[in-house]
């Protein structure tokens, strides 16, 4: 399983971009022109809401890969100390893995990335907690209050609970067998521009932590 997660998350490196968040808003870009164009070509409800419902899951699926990439840069090129991140502890690995990882050349971030688990904000806050030494998503609510421009059209205070909301979303979509959640258009573009503004504030937090670290 580990040889087969990292590979996976080498395959989907190639080709594009080597800044996290401009791969996330490649690929929110993508899964939106696709959903823009099958609802164009699309009658029924039932239809309507698969298609926003993959929607929702690429959307997540992108966040997931932002911070996975993240965590590797972090590990790999910032040197974080990994020991602060919880989800390590109960990590193990087996000794038949050893040879094919010193073969490949494997990074200790690569290993880490694939060692966590980034498919709700609670995860993603207990990891990056430990990255950057206190807690993540206060850091970033903190960096949204002290934009220049916060308070103006644009910048939403709960940015949170809509992204959480997203991702119940896609995990009821994914996980149930009869879907049947409606999710206004309106309301879809809501937690999607939601999403997009708290990947770019911690994409500022990561970034000023990064500096620190080159001091």
């Amino acid at each position: 399983m580990l040889k087969e997660r990292i590979e996976e998350a080498r395959r989907a490196r190639r080709g594009r971009s080597s800044v996290p968040y401009f791969f996330f808003l490649d690929k929110l870009d993508l899964a939106d022109k696709l959903l823009e164009t099958v609802q164009k070509k699309i009658h029924g409800p039932k239809l309507s809401r698969e298609a926003r419902g993959q929607f929702v899951a690429s959307a997540t699926t992108a966040l997931e890969g932002y911070f996975r990439e993240m965590l590797r840069k972090a590990i790999d090129e910032w040197h974080a100390d990994i020991r602060e991140i919880p989800e390590l502890e109960k990590q193990r690995i087996h000794v038949a893995d050893l040879e094919w990882i010193e073969a490949k050349r494997v990074s200790v971030g690569e290993l880490v990335r694939s060692a966590c688990n980034f498919q709700s904000l609670e995860n993603i806050n207990r990891v990056f907690s430990g990255v950057i030494g206190r807690d993540f998503i206060s850091a970033v609510r903190k960096h949204v209050n002290d934009c220049p421009i916060h308070g103006e059209e644009g910048i939403r205070e709960d940015f949170y609970e809509k992204v959480k909301e997203l991702i119940e979303v896609r995990h009821t979509f994914v996980h149930e067998v009869d879907f049947k959640a409606r999710y206004p258009m309106r309301e879809l573009r809501d937690s999607v521009s939601a999403l997009v503004e708290f990947v770019f504030f911690a994409d500022g937090v990561l970034d000023k932590h990064r500096e620190t670290t080159r001091d």
